[in-house]
């Protein structure tokens, strides 16, 4: 946590509690252990509704040929552990384990958020890992985007993404999860994300393929998303403000 400290699950009841003024229904689990207090202990979740869905990016294209040679095809169903569970010592979202008492330490586990990545069994999935840091009023905290492609794809198709919302030191409570990637606009070199409803999720992404160095990055964008050069010379915009930190990549 911000302040140093280290939260701990713990295992308890699952309690019905309604939120807000349309009656949001929860059922964390309630905890008479402080989070505060370790070691952690394996704990058991439900969350509030009927599960979670993932979107292919790009069809994948079967040739006659592949079906000819019998060419074998692999799913990678895809996700990063890191960042996935987040705590607050008060406020945030409905949480999935709370302390009970006094305190309001709270743990949140979202739905797995995973990424297909289909391709052939003797290719190799390569993920493009970006971060920046965001700041909009007295909000603090790093978007991680993450893009899967196919090595040997000579046109660097991008298959599966993945966006998360990250807490940092500098983090005052939880922040909501980033909007669920459905569509991707590509116009000129510049990528545009959408969510389901074909709202805007992060725009003005471009850059040159993951192949050459520097990979992709972020650029001026149309709407305030993270932004930066490829240099990660980072670029003052509208609030939310954002920063370049990070830029990786690395096969699955």
């Amino acid at each position: 946590m911000g302040d140093g400290s280290t939260f701990y699950t713990h295992d308890g009841p699952t309690v019905r509690t309604e939120l807000g003024t349309d009656h949001y229904v929860s059922y964390p689990t309630v905890t008479p252990t402080a989070l505060t207090s370790g070691p952690a202990e394996e704990a058991v979740i439900l969350h509030p509704n009927g599960g979670t869905w993932f979107k292919f990016q790009a069809p994948l294209v079967v040739t006659q040929r592949d079906v000819d040679d019998r060419v074998s095809y692999v799913l990678d169903l895809t996700f990063n552990p890191e960042g996935l569970v987040k705590g607050a010592t008060f406020g945030g979202p409905p949480p999935s384990i709370s302390e009970g008492g006094a305190q309001q330490r709270t743990i949140a586990v979202p739905m797995l958020d995973l990424t297909p990545v289909p391709h052939r069994a003797s290719e190799t999935a390569v993920k493009e890992t970006y971060v920046a840091n965001v700041r909009a009023g007295d909000d603090d905290f790093d978007v991680r985007l993450e893009l899967y492609s196919v090595k040997e794809d000579p046109n660097h198709t991008i298959y599966g993404v993945s966006a998360r919302t990250l807490m940092n030191a500098r983090s005052h409570g939880v922040v909501s999860d980033f909007q669920k990637i459905a569509f991707i606009d590509q116009t000129a070199g510049v990528l545009d994300f959408q969510a389901y409803d074909r709202s805007p999720a992060l725009s003005g992404f471009a850059g040159t393929p993951w192949a050459t160095p520097p990979p992709r990055a972020f650029v001026a964008p149309t709407t305030a998303t993270p932004q930066g050069t490829p240099r990660e010379r980072c670029l003052p915009g509208a609030a939310p403000r954002a920063t370049c930190r990070s830029r990786s990549s690395s096969t699955v």
